[in-house]
């Protein structure tokens, strides 16, 4: 038995033996402490642990006249292989006499609206694939904590799919926290949903495609069963995916990641995981869901279309060096040869994503690391190593400060009726927003200019991208503290004002241009912007770099 498992079965054994006591005493001290005879408490015969007929043993608590309830803060185990639901004269959940599964234990909660229950979920064999018969999904509610240490929860092999845990009020007056983790403790295990137990495929195939649909869902019907309000989730030291989205949350939820890591996809094993989007969050007009992370490195996602999704209503504030994608290796564009779509996409709501002490990666996007299609989207970090463009903004507003944009075809990208800030941190000492590597006459890889595909009025058209680009009718880019590409040796900037999207007709302004009046956009590009633009620059307080030119390396 695991060492906190033993020291929380001595906390057990000691309350409940206590209480037993006591109320066995007088009724005077039963009805002080609260004992209620037509629940469960433990008692011992000294015979077999409950496993003779109709006796209650050592380790057994007692089926009251009502059934098998558990009490308000409780801990509960249960052994997917060793355990029974059915323990005759005795109520399960002790570690003399385990449940079997997650599904009868929640129904017991439920029954007896029983509040801050932990439950122990282990196997006794030492083994780590949950063999029990559970009812998918499992759902989650009253408050409850579910410990669940290298266990591996996924679906039989029936060639169906489903959600593997649903977590929702049970009533209207639940609001209490559901915790899902692995260990506590920092270099404790992990509880792992919808990935293979020890490897499983990862060594031998490029791909998998995860046995549930959904890994963790906040606040969705499911089964034709109608749909329920989200209650506050908090997880911790977990590894899970699933093929549709591995957590979701819906109206009115509130998440909080960590203090211990969440991965969701390969966890850096560069496979390409059959999944839609690593987290999602999507809210009803008045009802908004709130995403946070506590601790330090506690979010990491890869092998997803989307890493990150965030629809209407949603506030997310993930300030804790969270990282998006694989880590660049030398392959095809400088990636693994499984590569992700999108790093963050946000459609509407307000995302926050890394800090100045603690900056956020996004690397190895197969098309943009950023997109934002409407709200406001802050990020502090690093952009590397997109396919098409480090950050692209259609609508809303973009606050990008402090970050290094490496190996991007475009750095930032704003068009449609999007707006941008760029500009340097300020601290104790100033930290620029960085450009470099745009293209191959820097040394750094190239991508293919298809890797941007269905944009017909975009800067990809020029022959080899650019730091910045602003292809608006009117919408203004301000710019501050930028170290911009080390093209010639020289920190200046090179605006260019195209006359359309064919970039066939651009002239130079700033510090640093080429003689010979208008001319095709060059490879080595700056600033970009259109005519037909009546607000190119915005109110930036100079065009120059206040930070050293930027070498590729």
């Amino acid at each position: 038995m695991r060492d906190h498992a033993i020291w929380a079965f001595i906390k057990q054994e000691v309350r409940l033996r206590t209480t037993a006591i006591v109320c066995a005493l007088t009724p005077v001290l039963a009805g002080f402490f609260g004992c209620d005879h037509s629940h469960a408490e433990l008692v011992d015969s000294g015979a077999d642990a409950g496993q003779d007929s109709g006796t209650p043993d050592a380790g057994c608590m007692p089926a009251g006249s009502g059934g098998c309830f558990f009490q308000a803060g409780q801990e509960v185990w249960v052994d997917g292989l060793g355990g029974t639901d059915d323990a005759g004269a005795c109520c399960c959940g002790t570690v003399d006499v385990p449940c079997q599964t997650l599904t009868y234990v929640m129904a017991a909660i439920g029954a007896g609206r029983t509040l801050g229950v932990t439950i122990h979920a282990y196997l006794s064999d030492g083994g780590a694939d949950w063999p029990a018969p559970e009812s998918w999904p499992i759902s989650l509610y009253l408050g409850v904590k579910l410990e669940a240490s290298e266990v591996y929860f996924n679906y039989p092999p029936s060639g169906d799919t489903s959600t593997a845990f649903t977590i929702y009020q049970w009533d209207s007056e639940d609001t209490s926290q559901v915790v899902l983790e692995g260990s506590e403790q920092v270099d404790g295990g992990y509880l792992h949903i919808g990935i293979p137990v020890d490897g499983g495929p990862w060594g031998s195939v490029n791909t998998i495609a995860p046995n549930f649909a959904y890994a963790i869902r906040n606040g969705w019907g499911v089964n034709a069963q109608p749909a329920h309000n989200p209650v506050p989730l908090q997880l911790s030291h977990l590894w899970i995916d699933g093929q549709i989205n591995g957590i979701s949350l819906g109206s009115g939820g509130a998440l909080t990641l960590g203090p211990l890591p969440v991965h969701v996809g390969t966890w850096g094993q560069q496979a390409n995981v059959a999944g839609n989007a690593g987290l999602v969050c999507s809210a009803d007009p008045g009802f908004p869901s709130t995403i946070s992370d506590v601790g330090a490195n506690v979010l990491q996602i890869d092998g997803q279309v989307n890493g990150a999704l965030f629809r209407q209503g949603c506030i997310a504030t993930l300030l804790h060096a969270p990282s998006i994608g694989f880590q660049p290796d030398g392959g095809p564009s400088g990636c693994p040869s499984s590569i992700d779509g999108f790093g963050v996409t946000v459609e509407n709501g307000e995302v926050h994503i890394g800090s100045i002490f603690e900056p956020a990666t996004i690397q190895c996007q197969g098309i943009d690391g950023l997109d934002l299609a409407g709200g406001m989207l802050s990020f502090v970090g690093t952009i590397q190593n997109s396919n098409c463009v480090g950050a692209e903004v259609a609508a809303g507003l973009l606050n990008i400060e402090g970050t290094q944009f490496l190996r991007n075809f475009i750095g930032v990208w704003v068009n449609g009726t999007g707006m941008a800030n760029i500009t340097g941190a300020v601290t104790d000492v100033p930290v620029p927003t960085t450009f470099q590597c745009i293209d191959s006459s820097e040394g750094g890889p190239y991508p293919p200019l298809h890797a941007c595909p269905d944009r017909t009025d975009n800067i990809p058209s020029a022959p080899s991208g650019a730091a910045v680009a602003n292809t608006t009718a009117y919408s203004s880019i301000y710019l501050s503290e930028i170290g911009w590409p080390h093209w010639d040796g020289d920190a200046g900037l090179q605006a260019w004002r195209c006359t359309d999207k064919t970039y066939a007709a651009c002239t130079c302004s700033g510090s640093d241009c080429p003689d010979g009046g208008a001319q095709r956009l060059p490879d080595h590009t700056d600033f970009a912007y259109l005519s037909t633009n009546f607000a190119p620059f915005g109110g930036f307080p100079n065009l120059g770099s206040l930070a050293p030119p930027m070498v590729c390396q």
